[in-house]
């Protein structure tokens, strides 16, 4: 097993714990995506023949607040915000808008184009195009007769 691969193991394994303490001890008031102050980056994934497709919440971020980087089949990606009220000193009863950094790293079932990856991020939801590799791609097997 190759350093990368026991890499991607190590991150899936830090998403999967994350996610469940996230869960267990999250407030039950959610909305958006927001609990305690900070912002969940939960994910749908989905795949075609050609690629892998991620979306992703991000209400109120604009896209130079979202990094986003590959590492073989892992995405990084990042997200920061300033804090919004921070020049004005206000006594807060209750904070849920986000402020600071959230990270999700996601590993894909195998290899993608690294640079062909697009992304756009539009009405608070951010959009990730993955290219499957042309190894990866499915490829019709002609049949021949004799």
């Amino acid at each position: 097993m190759s350093f990368y691969n026991r890499l991607e193991e190590l991150f899936d394994i830090q998403n999967e714990l994350s996610n469940f303490f996230e869960h267990v001890f999250a407030n039950t008031d959610r909305t958006f995506g927001l609990y305690e102050g900070k912002l969940k980056l939960d994910a749908d994934l989905w795949e075609n023949d050609q690629e892998y497709v991620i979306k992703i919440d991000v209400p109120g971020i604009e896209k130079n607040q979202i990094d986003i980087s590959a590492i073989n089949n892992t995405l990084a990606i990042k997200v920061s915000r300033p804090d919004i009220d921070q020049e004005e000193k206000k006594s807060f009863f209750r904070r849920e808008r986000f402020s600071g950094c959230a990270e999700r790293h996601l590993t894909l079932p195998s290899k993608i184009n690294r640079d062909s990856i697009s992304a756009v991020c539009k009405n608070g939801v951010l959009e990730i195009h993955c290219p499957k590799t042309e190894e990866e791609k499915p490829r019709q097997i002609t049949i021949k007769t004799e």
